[in-house]
Formats: structure tokens, C-alpha cells, sequence
């Protein structure tokens, strides 16, 4: 089970990653009232999120706190509850270095007084590394040419970082496939219910992939399915859906499993995730991820910011007071690439 303290001097030492921004991906599990509630949590983590916005203007003299959440939930549906986490929350937030995660988070007794709001509304987190691509809402994808570009860098680095990788056993169980019961459950109407089964939804997907003595790289695998399902989804499913993420390669910093790669998904609305299977050459395709993956981390989010952008009703709180997020600002986005 990787943690800070063994992942940290690997983050700011290894040359893929050393001196090079980087995303801090945050899932959080909230604590709940005697009923199973958590929205005192939830307002709470809102707190939070003001003061870390107050704390980003001390430490760096300017607001610039919104301008590197790529994307902020607090209404998560996990799929993987039994062996992942129950995840209630995730922020995924840009640093230009490890270094800079250091200075400005890490140990850093300013940020641990901001945080405390964050501290009382969590149980437990996990913490992935996710290595900057390309992150969008807006319909139609990712360009050809962008993806192209991500998909040179994350195949060079899993070259690279494969190395240090060890072998799985041909024993060691696949956990692939999510219970429907328990998705569904946190979609339908009531005091569980997390997200509106008709409103447009983000798949976050955490990958490791098979890599045993039958199945040598499950990372190309697994890819052959991606292409297969989104040329599917891309014909067969209307707007909005598509990646919003290329898949990223990424390390996990404190969690419960050492993940590969990293993706984004969008769908219109719950129905047209549950019915991918049924798509004409979903089943061929299913065959390739059955082959290639070893383990799969799977949130459903409905997102309140992305990209510094306001995306639906999230309040945060700098007292007692709620009030909206600041206006919408531009942000400058990270492109990575290899030639």
C-alpha cells in the first residue's frame, strides 16, 4: 500500500517526474451524522475550499486557487465501494512541481490551519499523481492532434516507467467490474441519492493493468478496447460524452492500490453508461479490457468547477455565509509533448 512517506522522495527524485507540473488527484471519504447523512461534511469541505483559496492569496500573493482546480465534486458515486472507497468528494488540482506541492502543502503548518475544515469532514483520502495532458468539458472531445500528442508522451513514459514495475502473480484476482445495485442505489431518489440520473456526468477511471507471465502488457490491451468503445460511443451516443481526459499516466502518492494510467470520460446522462455494452461492437471490445485489465478505480462525478470555471451550483463558504464561486476567469491550460 504505497504512502507519503515511501512515494514522495520518488515524486521529487525521478527524472519523469522531478521539476515537471503535475496533477494531485484527491478522492475524500467524509465522515457521516448518526443517520448516514453527510452534509455537514460536505459543508465543511466547502469551507475548506474558501480557505485554501484565502490561503493560495498569502502564500503566492494573488487568488490564483480556482485558477489550477481542473476539477472540483463534492456529489461522487463510487463504483468500487467494497474494494476502492466509498469517495464522496475529489479535487483535482495543478502544481508546477512536486517541489511546489512540498513548499506550499506538504508539512507547511500555514496550509495544516487552513486545512482544518478539510480535516473535520474527511475519514480517509487517497492521493494519485496524475501526469498533465488535456482537460475539457466542452463538447466535442479532445482535437486529433492534441490526443495524438498526449498519447506519444503517456506511451514513452509507460516505456520508461514499466521498468521499475513488477510482475503480478497469475493468481492475484481482477476487480473490473462494478455492482450495478450499488451504482444505482446512489443515483435513485431519496436522502443516498448523489447525482441526478439525468444530468450530464464525468467518469473518472484509475487503471492498472495485467502484466503476468499470460498477459505480458495489458496496458495495449486494454488501449485496443478504448478505441473500440469510444469509436462506439463517438457514432452511437449523442453530446455530451466523449474523453474529456486523455489517458494519463500516473502514480499513486497514498492509497490502497498502485494504479497506471488515468483517464476522463463524459456521458449525457447515467443511462448511456449502463448501456455500453449494448452498443454494436461493445461485446468484441469488452473482450480487450477483460484481457488487459487487472484492476479498475471508477467515480462518477457531477463536476461544480473545471478548469477555474464555474460549472454548476457549488457553494463555498468564507464564514457562516455561503456564497457563489467567483466569477469565471481564463486559465492557462498544460500541454505536454513529445517529439
Amino acid at each position: 500500500m504505497p504512502s507519503f512517506p515511501e512515494t514522495m522522495p520518488k515524486l521529487l527524485s525521478d527524472p519523469l517526474w522531478k521539476d515537471q507540473p503535475f496533477w494531485l488527484l484527491n478522492f475524500f471519504e467524509f465522515k457521516r451524522d448518526d443517520a448516514g447523512g453527510i452534509e455537514e461534511a460536505r459543508a465543511a469541505f466547502a469551507r475548506y475550499l474558501s480557505s485554501a483559496q484565502r490561503y493560495s492569496q498569502k502564500v503566492l500573493g494573488r487568488d490564483v486557487w480556482f485558477e489550477g482546480a481542473r476539477l472540483v465534486s463534492t456529489r461522487c458515486v463510487s463504483a468500487f465501494p467494497e474494494s476502492h472507497g466509498v469517495w464522496d468528494a475529489v479535487v483535482l488540482y495543478e502544481y508546477q512541481s512536486p517541489q511546489m506541492l512540498v513548499d506550499a502543502v506538504v508539512g507547511n503548518s500555514d496550509y495544516a490551519e487552513a486545512a482544518q475544515d478539510r480535516f473535520a469532514a474527511e475519514v480517509r483520502t487517497t492521493q494519485v499523481a496524475v501526469k498533465p495532458t488535456w482537460l475539457t468539458t466542452e463538447h466535442g472531445g479532445i482535437e486529433d492532434s492534441v490526443l495524438a500528442q498526449a498519447t506519444r508522451y503517456a506511451d514513452g513514459f509507460w516505456e520508461e516507467s514499466v521498468k521499475d514495475k513488477a510482475l503480478q502473480s497469475l493468481d492475484e484476482p481482477q476487480s473490473i467490474m462494478p455492482d450495478p445495485a450499488a451504482i444505482m442505489a446512489q443515483f435513485a431518489p431519496g436522502p443516498e441519492q448523489r447525482i441526478d440520473p439525468e444530468r450530464s456526468l464525468l467518469a473518472l477511471n484509475l487503471l492498472r493493468y495485467r502484466r503476468n507471465a499470460d498477459v505480458p502488457d495489458g496496458r495495449s490491451l486494454y488501449h485496443e478496447y478504448a478505441n473500440r468503445i469510444q469509436a462506439a460511443i463517438a457514432e452511437h451516443i449523442p453530446q455530451p460524452r466523449g474523453l474529456r481526459c486523455a489517458v494519463s499516466p500516473c502514480m499513486t502518492l497514498h492509497g490502497d492500490v498502485e494504479w497506471d494510467e488515468f483517464g476522463i470520460m463524459e456521458y449525457p446522462r447515467l443511462a448511456a453508461l449502463a448501456g455500453l455494452e449494448s452498443l454494436p461492437g461493445a461485446s468484441e471490445a469488452m473482450a480487450f479490457r477483460a484481457r488487459g485489465l487487472q484492476n479498475q478505480g471508477l467515480v462518477l462525478a457531477e463536476p461544480q468547477l473545471c478548469n477555474g470555471f464555474a460549472e454548476g451550483p457549488f457553494r463555498a463558504a468564507t464564514d457562516e455565509d455561503s456564497v457563489a464561486l467567483p466569477a469565471p476567469h481564463p486559465v492557462s491550460m498544460a500541454h505536454w509533448s513529445q517529439d
